[in-house]
């Protein structure tokens, strides 16, 4: 069961990601406050009354990021949610207006900066990836796949502009995959959230992020 976040009635280039969240810690410190419950009222608004298990899934992800990157200790955590078209599907959304919702269901990231320009990615379930960006063209034979999303947005910071760099990304997705709920796109967000924190201050805007990531998802995941 899903439970609605957000709904409202907008023109795509608006769907998006208003209820993402983003928090820049020493892990030390998500670690000790997570387990204390400084972060319960957070936790409830997004999740409602399961909070206590996705306060040890947030646990879970903190800890295996510290074990396998301990050089890493300033992070971000980043939750971005799934998102169901109540009215107009995707093709709708292209150029005309729908109904979204984002759910209580999402993809949560923890991100920090590597100094080598390369990116540390893992899906918790999945194996780790480690992927050079001295190259930043699109690979067809990547299509539908992490480092397609990846590549693409490290490609569109870059020919945007924007400051890009190294990055540990390790990510646990709540978001069945294939069941219409954008997980692509999920991750895409989280992508470039941290980009953006990292590397950027902050500074780039939600307008400017989703025309990122939906280039991204058209162009380098081939979303259909």
């Amino acid at each position: 069961k899903y439970s609605v976040r957000t709904m409202r009635r907008v023109t795509m280039r608006q769907i998006v990601y208003t209820s993402l969240r983003c928090i820049m810690r020493h892990i030390d410190e998500l670690i000790r406050d997570i387990r204390d419950g400084t972060f319960d009222a957070q936790l409830t608004s997004l999740y409602g009354g399961d909070f206590f298990e996705q306060r040890n899934r947030y646990l879970h992800l903190l800890f295996t990021f510290s074990k396998r990157v301990p050089e890493c200790t300033k992070v971000a955590l980043i939750s971005s949610p799934c998102k169901v078209d109540h009215l107009g599907g995707y093709e709708a959304r292209q150029s005309d207006k729908a109904v979204t919702m984002a759910a209580n269901v999402d993809c949560i990231g923890i991100a920090a900066k590597l100094p080598a320009r390369n990116v540390l990615f893992r899906s918790l379930g999945f194996p780790m990836m480690n992927m050079n960006l001295d190259g930043f063209l699109r690979r067809r034979q990547e299509a539908h796949s992490p480092r397609a999303i990846i590549r693409g947005i490290y490609s569109r910071f870059n020919y945007l502009g924007y400051n890009v760099g190294g990055m540990a990304l390790f990510t646990h997705s709540g978001i069945t995959s294939g069941a219409g709920l954008s997980s692509s796109t999920s991750v895409s967000v989280l992508m470039a959230m941290a980009m953006n924190v990292l590397y950027n201050d902050s500074s780039i805007s939600t307008d400017e992020l989703y025309r990122i990531t939906h280039w991204v998802e058209n162009n380098c995941f081939m979303k259909s």
